[in-house]
């Protein structure tokens, strides 16, 4: 099954920042796809309590949450604009690179990440 964004993807792991001179909140995004093989129903039944689970059927540790598809064309970014007040998007941005840093907006209205 493939999904996107998959585990390393969405706004989870950046902060977004509110600017007060244009009164807009921006978020920085991932858009990287996964890859999983759900477990069956005896895979699932034998995880015990407190142990590590996932729903992926591997054992490598680097593919827990699903195997990572290929970076180059097939990953992405986002930066959204969105009105503090009224939740409504005024702007959003693609980038060909994931946004993995959080937002700094500038008095001089120049916004900053890290791609």
């Amino acid at each position: 099954m493939r999904f996107c964004p998959g585990a390393a993807g969405g706004a989870e792991w950046n902060s977004p920042a509110y600017d007060p001179k244009t009164n807009l909140v921006l978020i920085g995004e991932v858009d990287w796809c996964d890859t999983v093989t759900p477990k069956d129903v005896s895979q699932l039944r034998r995880v015990e309590r407190g142990q590590p689970w996932a729903g992926m059927a591997t054992w490598n540790p680097f593919w827990m949450f699903g195997k990572f598809g290929p970076t180059a064309g097939t990953w992405a970014g986002w930066v959204y604009a969105v009105d503090a007040d009224s939740g409504d998007w005024k702007w959003r941005l693609k980038s060909n690179y994931p946004i993995v840093a959080a937002m700094t907006p500038t008095a001089g209205g120049v916004v900053f990440s890290a791609i």
